[in-house]
């Protein structure tokens, strides 16, 4: 049987569509931005059942939202963003089809495993969610903040949690892909605790940032993963594409020629202070 394969590509804004056919691009936020049109796009609103008004603080999880609630006729499916694709390798290349994850590929790879998630990262120690000292846990407001949520809906996550702000590193940008009805026992896990905290919060009168869900979701999606141990994880490289036009582009590639990527930190600090401007 063919698996039928549709990997959404979060964009608020017009862009260049990358990947083969079973990337398909949604605007995300499109309640907020009716102005915007992005050719060959979902809309995270075109059903009843979305969040998109509420993209300011939920980020690339309205698509995520609208996948698990609207869209029933496939058999894999998963969540990447405009710029940030899952690579077969990091290799610095003009074209980013070169080495973005084909239906073939991820059809493969999701043979022997369970799902497909970034490669992990290091945390940028206290501030991204690291910490060596317990004392210091309780105070870190994503995991103050989310607890009493998971306590009250997941009491068997509780320590997963805990354990997860003692990890150097995690899978970063909320990206993942898998078969469909493992994604949607995730997205119900997500958004029960999600809205659980959101609804809280407001009784309490505590506003949310813009882009806070999203970046709480990111350790909650850790935390699903370290709990079920039976899962099989495939992690690939998450490579970030900018404009080929830009004179940033054109730097890292020559960088990455040359075998000097460990310049692009510094040559984008430059580039932000004296050029973009």
């Amino acid at each position: 049987m063919v698996k039928r394969v549709k990997i959404y590509v979060a964009s608020h804004k017009p862009i260049e569509k990358y990947g083969d056919e079973c990337y398909q691009l949604i605007h995300v936020g499109a309640a907020q931005h009716e102005d915007v049109n992005i050719v060959g796009a979902v809309k995270d609103d075109y059903n009843p059942d979305n969040i998109s008004s509420k993209n300011d603080i939920y980020c690339e999880l309205t698509a995520l939202y609208y996948v698990w609630k609207n869209v029933h006729d496939i058999d894999v499916t998963g969540l990447v963003h405009y710029r940030r694709f899952f690579t077969r390798n990091t290799r610095v290349v003009k074209n980013p089809n070169d080495i973005i994850l084909t239906q073939e590929e991820i059809l493969d790879a999701l043979c022997e495993k369970d799902i497909i998630l970034g490669s992990p990262s290091k945390k940028k120690y206290a501030v991204g969610g690291f910490f060596t000292n317990p004392l210091d846990v309780p105070e870190f407001a994503i995991y103050r903040n989310i607890l009493p949520s998971i306590k009250l809906l997941y009491p068997e996550y509780v320590e997963d949690y805990y354990k997860e702000f003692f990890e150097p590193t995690m899978s970063f940008c909320n990206m993942m892909i898998c078969k469909k009805d493992l994604f949607d026992q995730y997205c119900e896990f997500l958004f029960n605790i999600l809205f659980d905290a959101e609804k809280r919060w407001k009784a309490m009168g505590i506003g949310i940032a813009p882009r806070e869900m999203g970046y709480i979701s990111e350790y909650i999606l850790n935390c699903w993963i370290r709990h079920q141990k039976q899962l099989k994880i495939c992690y690939k490289p998450i490579m970030l594409f900018e404009d080929t036009s830009k004179i940033g582009f054109k730097v890292h590639f020559l960088l990455g020629k040359l075998g000097l990527q460990k310049l692009n930190p510094m040559i984008d600090k430059v580039y932000a202070r004296f050029i973009k401007k």
